[in-house]
């Protein structure tokens, strides 16, 4: 694995592989199929998150805060996508310790939930995790999924990176800008971070 530059292998991996792969025989379809149920029932593959249901998560969360629609909300199977984002930001944050080994004494927070609220940008709901270091967090690494009250913002994506309570470097763009048919392609994200990272020289 080292040889091929791969720096760990997950039952996820393994998943997305093997629905790519080409069956050649009925028995080579059935059985994969019959793997591939098995690795989705025991939450060990990656669940397809789209960008229709990360509309309706703002949606949903603007809802509850607001309290609108008497405080109802008709799609309850959208908190399933908020759970899927927080997997796949702690699958990311492992993946950063993977690809950056050289990261020790850093410490994480989350995956989790955060809100801020401000005259001019309004009000913003946070899935994402924090990477930190030194004391009173001298260093800290902010990855999240920003989800806006407002309905004609953009859902966005960002990575920042915070030395002592000033922003030295931020990327943030539209998760739209992330989705390939409707579909949010988390290996771009993955990517991505990695190289910002490493251009940053964050971890030394």
């Amino acid at each position: 694995m080292r040889r091929k530059g791969i720096a760990s292998l997950r039952w996820q991996d393994i998943h997305r592989a093997l629905t790519a792969a080409r069956n050649d025989t009925a028995i080579d379809k059935l059985l994969t199929g019959q793997f591939l149920s098995y690795l989705e029932i025991s939450n060990m593959a990656f669940r397809e998150i789209r960008l229709r249901q990360l509309e309706d998560f703002a949606d949903l969360l603007g809802t509850i805060r607001m309290q609108q629609r008497d405080g109802r909300v008709p799609k309850i199977g959208t908190f399933t996508t908020g759970n899927d984002c927080l997997l796949m930001l702690g699958d990311l944050d492992r993946e950063i310790r993977d690809y950056l080994p050289n990261s020790g004494g850093w410490k994480t927070w989350g995956p989790g939930y955060s809100q801020t609220n401000s005259e001019k940008d309004g009000v913003w709901h946070s899935l994402g995790f924090q990477r930190y270091k030194g004391s009173r967090r001298k260093v800290e690494l902010d990855c999240s999924l920003d989800f806006p009250d407002d309905k004609n913002e953009d859902i966005y994506w960002g990575l920042y990176l915070n030395v002592g309570k000033k922003v030295e470097r931020e990327h943030c763009r539209p998760i739209k800008n992330y989705c390939k048919k409707g579909v949010l392609e988390r290996e771009e994200l993955r990517k991505e971070a990695v190289s910002l990272l490493k251009r940053w020289k964050v971890y030394k």
